[in-house]
Formats: C-alpha cells, structure tokens, sequence
C-alpha cells in the first residue's frame, strides 16, 4: 500500500473482500503504524472508515487483552478511536479472539435451527411433492447449517456438529411424511434415499477441498497450505493434514500390490471432495449397518427414486414418501407400534386389520392381507409385465417386497431368474406410477380404518408419522 503524497510503502498482511478488510500485525506498536498509514492513504483518496463497524481484536489462546485495553486512546483510525472487541462477525462468521471452533458450530447451528423453523411448515406439507421439499431443503436449510464449513470441518462430532445432524434428522423425518419425534426409524436409509449424506461428510469434503485449493491462490493462504509448521496442537492446517493421512484411504490396487490408495496434493481439489465424502457416509453407514432396516436397504440395492418421481402426475407423487418409508422399513406398521408402545402389545403377534393371529409387517401387508385384496388386483391387472416377472419368481414373501418397491431380484445370476427380469428395471420404472397409487391407497385406506376401529387415538397416529388428514 502506497501513499500518493508521501511515497512511503506499507505491506499490511490481511483479507479484501468487496468494500470490507482485515489487517493482521504481530506487535502493538506495528498495529498503531499500520492505523495511521491506513488513515494517511483513506485522506490521501478522500476516502473515509465506517468505524462504528470497525474492531481490534487479540487473537490467539495466549494473547493478553488487557494490554488493547490500556492502548486503546492511541489506536486511531481516521483521527476517530476503534473500539477493542472480543468477538467480531466477518462474512457471516462469529470470530472470537481465542478463535473456538465451537462457538462457529453453535452460532452456524442456532442459525439453521432457525431456517428450520421458518421453512417447517413447509417442508412437512404432504400435499407438496417430495421432490420440491427435498430440494429446497438442499438448497435453503443445508447450506446455512454448512456454511464456513472450510473452516470448522472434521471436527470430532462434540463441537456441535453432532447437534446439527440431530436437527436435520427431525426435520428429515417430517420430509419424508414421519413425525419429527418419530421414535426406531434409522436414519441412514432416508438419507441415502435422498441422496443428502450427513453433515460430517458434507463439511469435511469441503475443508479437503479448501486445503488443496488453498495451495493454488495467490494469497497468504497458499504459504500456510504449502509449508504447515510443525505444532503438536491441531491447527487448520496441520489438523487437515491429519485427518486426511488418518481417513482419507480408498480401497484400489496400487503400485505396491493391494493396498489403500491414499489422497494426494495433486488430485484435483473436487476429486477429493468427493472422495471424502463418499469415505465418511460409508464409514456412518457402515457404523449403523448392524441394524435390520440398513442392512436389509443395503442388501436390496434400491436405485434412486426421487429421480424417476420426478416425471410423475401430482396426484402420484403423494405415494412417493410412503413407498420411502416401505423401502428404509421407516413405515409405523401395527408391529412397529406395538413394539414403541403405541399400540396395544397383542398386536405384536396380530394384524389388526385382518384380525389374523400374524403380525402386520410390510410384507404381509403389501402381498398377504386380504382386506387389501381388492388394491393387488387392480395393481397386478395394471402392471402386468411386472407382475408375472414377481409372481414367476420361486423366492420370499421379503424378496417379492424388495422387487415391487424396485429392488434388485434376488439370485440374479441364475439362469432361471435372468431370463425372467430382463429388462427390470424400465419395466419397474412405467410400473412405478401404479405401484406409487397402489401405495397411496392402501395407506390412506389402513389409516381410515385405524380411525374407525379406535385402536389408536388420532393425536398418537400424527405422532408415529400416520397423519390424520388425508
């Protein structure tokens, strides 16, 4: 930074960003140098300060603030004193002097909380399709939940990060047509069916990203990233190395025979963004893989479905989140309830619409209640092709479940059975209309039912994810 009239030269380390800067200087005395330069130069350009937005802060765990304290009436800017400040927000972010990494988490999580609440309504409208609610949850509430996450990324889950993935949790819930306190609904299947992966592996992708792409700026940054000092505290840049050489491995074959192949400072920054979050959501899937409903999600191979729903008639995409809740075994059936104590315990062992000593899971409720007889001819008489393809396969009732919600067939490399599923999955993609308002049916239809047999009281059928209305 020059002055015009008096040509001295000051290099002043620090952030432009539009009309906002940030100065940084090692001393007090090199701090009030800089002040004045900067109020010679604002003068020299008839230039003036926005000082009530101005602060001098200590940054650092060691840093001694009292000593601001006692300079404060010689820090001037502009002739006009700049106030000391313990915390200070940049760019949306809440920086304070000891630099917590937790108080960024808190701050980024009350202020999704908030954009939660404002777009609740919304987002819990069944007469919205899911794929418009899903989507502007992807674009109006994810991104203030993940933003700095360049900075804050990686951190162990008790920062707070574990909080903002319980609040998108309820809020996912409620997308998806649950309640939002709905209780034993495992997560990790609604979120692959979604395709949005959890907030660990959102924020760290991004902070790999910024390591890579930091060392390509022409800025300050790139010396940081280039030449990490050596610390045994974990910092930003040495913490990102870390973490990368402890987690960043995939499995491949590599020159030294089979070993995990490991990140690199000459992969593409979005290349291993990528990478780390498709390592981290399959490290959360694989830690909840021993409960039934993943593994079993995991075991049918179920394709995208948001994707082919999007195509649907309105009316259609109503059944979308039900068959959600039948393919992530989400859905509140009689059993289910019984066991969360919703329900009376002999339902346990008893359908209680059928009245048959067997127990209402998804598979008899779909393939074997005859009260729903009615709804499985005009679902077979509609999809023909895809019934005989379910009907012609000598496999379980779970299996004949699996295909009809657009699962990968069992036992697929058997002769018999390849001959029977070519071409399955276009065949389940023009069959998925009827299959969406088989389910929608059967779901509104079992909920009237419930109403009128008095075996659940409306307030606890809105609580377990059955919506009265509808």
């Amino acid at each position: 930074m020059r002055n015009a009239l008096s040509q001295s030269h000051v290099v002043a380390p620090g952030l432009l960003f539009a009309d906002d800067a940030v100065a940084t200087t090692p001393s007090l005395d090199s701090l009030e140098r800089m002040l004045d330069h900067l109020s010679e130069w604002a003068r020299d350009h008839f230039m003036g300060f926005g000082i009530l937005k101005c602060g001098l802060m200590a940054l650092g765990r060691h840093s001694a603030p009292s000593a601001f304290w006692a300079r404060a009436p010689q820090l001037l800017l502009g002739g006009l004193p700049v106030r000391v400040v313990d915390e200070y927000r940049y760019l949306g972010v809440t920086i304070r002097s000891d630099m917590s990494v937790p108080h960024i988490l808190a701050d980024r999580l009350a202020k999704g909380q908030r954009a939660v609440a404002a777009l609740h309504h919304f987002l819990s409208r069944g007469d919205v399709p899911l794929s418009m609610r899903s989507l502007v949850f992807k674009v109006c509430v994810l991104p203030v939940f993940t933003y700095a996450a360049e900075v804050w990324g990686m951190c162990p889950a008790g920062h707070g990060a574990g909080r903002m993935q319980t609040t998108i949790n309820r809020t996912l819930r409620s997308v998806v047509g649950l309640g939002s306190s709905a209780v034993g609904v495992s997560m990790a299947p609604i979120l692959r069916e979604l395709s949005i992966p959890p907030i660990a592996a959102t924020v760290a992708a991004s902070r790999a990203r910024a390591y890579l792409k930091a060392q390509q700026l022409r800025t300050y940054i790139c010396d940081l990233a280039c030449s990490p000092f050596r610390s045994p505290h974990s910092v930003w840049t040495n913490g990102t190395v870390r973490w990368l050489n402890r987690w960043a491995k995939w499995p491949g074959v590599a020159t030294n025979g089979n070993a995990p192949i490991k990140w690199a400072t000459d992969m593409a920054p979005r290349v291993l963004a990528d990478r780390v979050r498709d390592t981290v959501w399959e490290r959360a899937d694989r830690a909840v893989s021993a409960a039934s409903s993943m593994s079993l999600y995991s075991a049918a191979a179920f394709p995208s479905l948001l994707p082919s729903a999007v195509s649907l008639p309105l009316d259609v995409t109503y059944g979308i989140p039900i068959m959600i809740q039948l393919r992530t075994r989400a859905f509140p059936t009689a059993r289910r309830l019984a066991k969360a104590h919703s329900l009376s315990a002999e339902f346990l062992h008893r359908c209680p619409v059928c009245s048959k000593d067997v127990p209402e899971s998804i598979p008899h409720m779909l393939l074997e209640c005859p009260r729903w007889a009615a709804l499985r001819t005009v679902l077979r008489d509609s999809t023909p092709a895809l019934s005989r393809i379910i009907d012609g396969l000598s496999s379980s009732t779970e299996d004949k479940v699996i295909m009809l919600l657009g699962g990968a067939p069992p036992n697929a490399a058997d002769a018999h059975v390849a001959a029977l599923v070519t071409d399955f999955h276009s065949i389940w993609i023009d069959s998925l209309p009827h299959i969406a308002r088989f389910v929608l049916h059967l779901s509104q239809a079992r909920k009237r039912f419930l109403r009128e047999l008095g075996v659940l009281p409306p307030s606890r059928i809105s609580r377990m994810g059955l919506r009265p209305n509808g």
